[in-house]
């Protein structure tokens, strides 16, 4: 299930998706504590 561009996950700000695939999906994200972008892999359940 995506996550929508302004939810909150894990503490991070989901900016826009990046890409997905087998392995899962990945997002651009703000971390408002230390004010960086940082790339976030979701893996799917198994």
């Amino acid at each position: 299930m995506p996550l929508a561009p302004g939810s909150t996950f894990a503490g991070y700000t989901i900016i826009r998706m990046l890409g997905t695939g087998e392995a899962g999906e990945v997002y651009l994200a703000q971390d408002p504590r230390l004010s960086r972008q940082d790339a976030l892999k979701i893996l799917p359940a198994r």
